[in-house]
């Protein structure tokens, strides 16, 4: 995949979503290797706005807040990452206590 000049990551997420919509985005894999999980960039475009849509209209984040992501290593923390990035708010990535 070639990443031109000047996009951002959600460009590039809505540009490969369009063209290449079943493709893989990423895959999770287990400490053996095996795959444990896949994620489209369809798949990955929706999760995002998903997302993008609740920081923006239901917990009222607005652009250049932050948004405290408290996840376990996987798929759903790219998603939540993502849909900061795409909302123009500031991811602030901790791993969960215990």
């Amino acid at each position: 995949m070639e990443f031109p000049m000047g996009t951002t990551l959600v460009d590039q997420l809505l540009h490969w979503s369009s063209t290449a919509p079943d493709s893989v985005a990423f895959r999770w894999l287990r400490d053996d290797g095996s795959e444990e999980a896949i994620l489209s960039f369809a798949a990955l475009e929706t999760q995002t706005s998903i997302v993008s849509s609740r920081l923006m209209n239901e917990w009222l984040v607005g652009k250049g807040e932050r948004a405290l992501l408290v996840y376990l290593p996987g798929l759903a923390f790219i998603s939540a990452f993502l849909g900061c990035l795409r909302a123009g708010v500031v991811a602030v990535p901790i791993y969960p206590p215990d």
